[in-house]
């Protein structure tokens, strides 16, 4: 799984840390392709 911790500090101490989750790639490991699955939705036809 691709993440990023990006952290906030104020002064010494850390005051907030984000994680940031790249879920379309988890849940392309997963078996579904998210994008895909729009695409369809947005364009029956295609």
């Amino acid at each position: 799984m691709q993440v990023v911790d990006v952290y906030y500090r104020d002064g010494n101490k850390l005051s907030e840390n984000w994680v940031l989750i790249d879920l379309p790639y988890w849940l392309k490991q997963q078996g579904l392709d998210v994008f895909e699955r729009t695409q369809k939705i947005m364009n029956p036809a295609l």
